[in-house]
Order: structure tokens, then sequence, then C-alpha cells
């Protein structure tokens, strides 16, 4: 199977303009257009792509030699409770940031007094 002459150099391409070659490659597998535009320029690309870099290491380092009874019909519930887990992470940072920003407001007006 022979290649167009830019096939070896998509990635080079993408790393200069400093996408993340690995995760739009990935995204437009996966996601499809739509969702891979959307989401290219944005920090959930490279999520993506870290993502699926760590998740077979995680599987091997967690599982061990049990890896090989992962059963199919469980990613569906399994990608579910991987984003409920990292929008209960996202909300609790930002109700941390809330917290932080009243007290050292608060912290500001009892100086000024």
């Amino acid at each position: 199977m022979s290649f167009p002459w830019w096939q070896g150099h998509k990635s080079v391409i993408l790393e200069a303009s400093r996408a993340a070659p690995r995760a739009h490659l990935l995204l437009f597998l996966v996601c499809g257009d739509d969702q891979a535009i959307d989401w290219l320029q944005s920090d959930l690309a490279k999520f993506f792509e870290e993502f699926s870099t760590e998740f077979p290491r995680a599987l091997h380092r967690s599982l061990g030699e049990n890896v090989g009874d992962v059963k199919p019909r469980w990613a569906k519930g399994t990608a579910n409770r991987v984003s409920r887990m990292l929008s209960d992470h996202i909300s609790e940072l930002q109700r941390k940031d809330e917290f932080l920003g009243n007290f050292f407001a608060g912290e500001r007006e009892s100086s000024d007094v």
C-alpha cells in the first residue's frame, strides 16, 4: 500500500501548528467530524490524547492478569462512570476556587478596615 507523499508529514504539520496530532486523529476516528472539529482547539483534545495513552496502562496496572476478563458490554457504563467522576472533580475544584476567592476577598475587606 502506497501513501501520498504528505501522509508521513501530517504529524509534523500538526505539531508545527501547536496541535495535538494524535488527539486530532483519534478524535476524528472515534467521534466523527463534527464532534472532533468542536473539540480540536480545546483542552479536551489534549485530555483525550493523554487519556487514550494512559487508559490502557491504567487497565494493566489495575487488572493485571484479569485484563482479559473485561467485557465489551461494560464500555458504555464505564465511559459514563468516568465522565461522572470527571464532572464531580471539576465541580469540586470550582467549589474550592469559589471558597478561596470568597475567603481572600473577605481577608482583603478586613485589611481595608
